[in-house]
């Protein structure tokens, strides 16, 4: 997908199983970073879980393994222009420092990576560089007056006034972006945030309940300890994932997307087993 997305972009189209012209592309007309194999924003959230997997120290490699990994997938990462990919990732990382589980050579190797791509847009970009696809991006999380930043937050203010109208939900396969497999995408109306989604389909009280299970999970993982270097770092990059994709969750139905849920609860669910094990140990 990244040879493609600078190679022959156009390629790509017949390799798509979704509807090319809506997935190819973003709200403002820039190409996306595509991998024919995966569903239009899945990239952006599969380069955040693998970020967070190297950074936790769960994947056991070398520095200079890490340096060239963390190149390619920040480079993935802002190439498909995803915002809510670009703000949630940093809560991962906060996390993963505030547990102790990032060393400082590592954390170097991020750093050096940030400033690297920093660098080389400003370097490249030169006087345009704000003017730039990735800048605009960028720009758009502050200034929130393009587009796709008005769209979405008119989605959410359409559902919380169906919210207000049938505070019992109006009932499953009824709103969202699982609508759009089976009826016309013009037609079906959604929302940018998944707690909305879950309160819209099953109302308010199952809204607080989908909040609560996942601050339950997320503090089961948090308060294990284990002297086990390898059971630590699993926690830790379950815990960061989790904490990441609950952030992208509040501007993106994230759990519409497969490889990012499979992941991110494959590993909450290694991560809660392996250190139940340790402690009965």
């Amino acid at each position: 997908g990244l040879i493609q997305y600078f190679w022959d972009y156009g390629r790509l189209i017949p390799l798509i199983g979704n509807d090319p012209n809506s997935n190819l592309y973003d709200a403002e007309g820039h190409r996306r970073l595509y991998s024919y194999s995966l569903n239009s924003l899945e990239p952006a959230y599969a380069a955040i879980i693998a970020i967070l997997i190297l950074l936790s120290g769960s994947a056991r490699v070398g520095l200079r393994t890490a340096l060239l990994c963390h190149v390619v997938l920040a480079t993935c990462l802002l190439l498909t222009y995803t915002r809510s990919g670009y703000l949630a990732l940093p809560a991962g990382i906060f996390l993963l420092c505030s547990i102790g589980l990032i060393q400082p050579r590592r954390m170097a190797v991020a750093g050096t990576v940030s400033l690297c791509l920093i660098c080389g847009v400003l370097l490249f970009g030169g006087g345009t560089a704000s003017r730039s696809t990735l800048g605009q991006r960028f720009q758009s999380i502050i200034s929130q007056n393009d587009d796709s930043s008005l769209a979405h937050k008119d989605s959410m203010r359409r559902a919380v006034q169906t919210i207000v109208s049938e505070p019992f939900g109006i009932g499953l396969g009824k709103y969202g972006a699982g609508v759009a497999r089976f009826f016309d995408p013009s037609e079906v109306q959604s929302t940018e945030n998944w707690v909305l989604q879950v309160a819209i389909q099953t109302g308010v009280i199952a809204a607080f309940t989908f909040v609560a299970l996942t601050a339950t999970i997320l503090w089961s993982l948090l308060r294990r300890r284990s002297r086990d270097v390898h059971c630590a770092a699993l926690v830790g990059a379950a815990a960061s994932i989790l904490t990441t994709m609950t952030v992208v969750g509040m501007m993106a139905t994230i759990w519409d997307y497969h490889l990012p849920y499979v992941y991110t609860w494959a590993l909450v669910g290694m991560a809660l087993r392996a250190s139940g094990t340790r402690d009965s140990d």
